[in-house]
């Protein structure tokens, strides 16, 4: 295959360490890199940068975003200096960024890709509290009943709709995740150019398959916020199942805007044996614990499981989203619990952790799991893909 020029758009700073988005783009762009292609990162955000290791970073100027006009002059200035072959669009539903990559392709002939990187059923899932948090309350007040919630979502339906067409027409290609992210865009938007559509998972570096002592620790990462991971959750399943477990910890890796109320919490209600270890690289913290919790209400595709699977973690979490019964095998490799079920969830830990015999078991399927993830394993998935594009 011939050598190609690679070039992401982000809104998002380019670290890997700050959400799934920049993960996956460096994940991506270091297996490109490595495969002889010229990668190029444009983030629209001005700061908060790590340095990219495997190709060549480009960042606005100002502040603004993709709002700002001079920061739109620079991307179209990148882009025909560089004349990549190939751009992944990483933020497709921002509407200003799609549009000027729409207009540079019809200039420059490059093949736009726009690449999903949520779930498009968390507003469906989740109805009542997506419109809790997102209108005001006296608003939300005269809609907090079946019929009115029921007229919200049409209305969203709606407009999604609209959305997810123009993010289809404007891209030559969309990338999903996982088959069950297809099932929810045909919801939206029927047959829609299907042809357009290709499905290619993300990735994780590597499997683990160096033995390491597993302690009796219970093991939470990722950010500490309500609306989309659900961490108020946390704490309360950790409650009722301290006194059972005297002898585990429950770690927290992660900070958020509800870190703050969740040390409050541990205090003024004296939980014990509970650490929030703030942000931290977690790879130290999989070797050693036993099993992962996660209580998301949405995710796009939880990168973050694999990443324990392949450190022979067994994962139990809320059954709340499309992708993730797809992801992982209940009973096999993790357990899936009935939405926030915080009862359920506290049961099934302490049954996992009373039967050894059954979790190492669980163990050993989580990291052949993994194993498919791994970025070779769909780095020829994205090499395929090109082939057939160019």
């Amino acid at each position: 295959m011939k050598q190609l020029k690679i070039f992401f758009t982000l809104t998002v700073s380019f670290n890997p360490n700050e959400g799934g988005v920049q993960r996956s783009t460096f994940k991506m762009g270091k297996y490109f890199h490595e495969q002889g292609h010229k990668v190029y990162y444009f983030s629209l955000a001005k700061e908060g940068h790590v340095k990219a290791e495997f190709g060549s970073l480009l960042f606005s100027d100002e502040y603004g975003g993709i709002k700002n006009q001079s920061n739109r002059v620079q991307l179209t200035q990148f882009l025909d200096d560089i004349k990549p072959d190939i751009v992944i669009n990483q933020m497709p539903p921002e509407k200003e960024l799609r549009n000027l990559l729409f207009e540079s392709k019809k200039v420059l002939n490059f093949k736009l890709i726009g690449c999903l990187r949520n779930s498009l059923f968390k507003v469906k899932d989740d109805l009542r509290f997506t419109a809790k948090n997102a209108l005001p309350n006296v608003i939300f007040t005269l809609f907090d009943h079946k019929l009115g919630l029921w007229f919200l979502f049409k209305v969203y339906k709606v407009k999604f709709r609209l959305r997810l067409r123009d993010v289809l027409k404007k891209h030559d290609y969309y990338v999903l995740l996982a088959p069950p992210n297809k099932i929810e865009l045909e919801y939206y938007v029927g047959k829609y150019c299907t042809e357009k559509v290709f499905i290619i998972p993300n990735s994780i570096p590597f499997v683990n398959t160096e033995e390491s002592a597993k302690e009796k620790i219970i093991l939470h990462v990722g950010r500490l916020t309500i609306e989309q991971k659900r961490s108020d959750l946390l704490l309360p399943i950790w409650k009722q199942i301290q006194s059972r477990l005297p002898d585990w910890k429950f770690l927290i890796i992660g900070d958020g805007d509800y870190k703050s109320e969740m040390e409050e919490q541990i205090v003024s209600e004296n939980i014990k044996n509970v650490e929030l270890k703030g942000f931290k690289s977690p790879e130290k913290y999989y070797q050693k614990a036993s099993l992962f919790v996660m209580t998301s209400a949405f995710e796009g595709f939880p990168n973050v499981i694999l990443e324990a699977q392949s450190y022979g973690l067994v994962t139990l979490a809320f059954n709340t989203y499309q992708v993730l019964p797809w992801l992982v095998n209940d009973k096999k490799d993790s357990i899936l619990v009935k939405p926030y079920n915080i009862d359920e969830m506290a049961v099934s830990i302490i049954d996992l952790i009373k039967n050894p015999i059954g979790l190492e078991k669980m163990s050993r399927n989580s990291l052949k799991n993994a194993t498919q993830f791994t970025i070779d394993n769909v780095g020829k998935k994205w090499v395929d893909f090109f082939i057939k594009i160019i």
